[in-house]
């Protein structure tokens, strides 16, 4: 996918909020099952109360595809695809405009009707860079937090989304303490 490097620019001014605290905590405890990527680039532990599955026909563009035992929330990994002009600019004007195409792509996706809740904030766990954000399709009834991260090979995003089912609690908080953990488990 080709974006005019001047949308980046206009979209990554909007996003841009500098670097930042971590907004949530990473403390919510992991099993000690380890699972890869399927491109082999990152590698995390799962969250307790998680499965890793995977189902090529259904979900094709996931890398890593982690889904609560109640069915309650998803967590997934897939890759931004960056022609090399595209990827030289995001290494000058950093995650903030990676983040900035997230959300474009989310935006595409959900025709025009996704709304930002909470502007891009990078931070730094372990000396790795992230960059998150959190976004609404739904007049704010359910948000999604999307982390966006470059491990040098690839570009990634990586989302949890609060499943839409009858008689399942959604604590956002929760749930984005739980990627963080996820974040705070990967390696690359």
């Amino acid at each position: 996918m080709k974006i005019h490097l001047s949308w980046i620019s206009i979209v990554s001014i909007f996003l841009l909020a500098g670097c930042a605290s971590v907004p949530y905590e990473s403390n919510y405890p992991m099993t000690e099952e380890v699972v890869r990527s399927l491109n082999d680039d990152v590698q995390l532990k799962v969250p307790k109360g998680w499965f890793a599955t995977a189902d090529e026909s259904n979900a094709p563009n996931l890398l890593v595809w982690l889904v609560r035992e109640d069915y309650g929330a998803t967590m997934a990994i897939s890759e931004i695809k960056a022609d090399e002009t595209t990827r030289k600019q995001l290494e000058r004007t950093g995650l903030e405009a990676l983040a900035a195409i997230s959300f474009a792509l989310k935006t595409e996706r959900a025709k025009g009707k996704a709304e930002l809740v909470m502007k891009a904030k990078e931070f730094k766990l372990d000396g790795r860079k992230f960059c998150s954000y959190e976004y609404s399709t739904d007049g704010r009834k359910t948000i999604i937090r999307v982390v966006v991260f470059d491990t040098g090979k690839h570009l990634y995003d990586f989302a949890v989304v609060p499943a839409e089912k009858e008689g399942v609690k959604f604590d956002p908080q929760n749930l984005f303490t739980i990627q963080q953990s996820v974040l705070n488990s990967m390696q690359w």
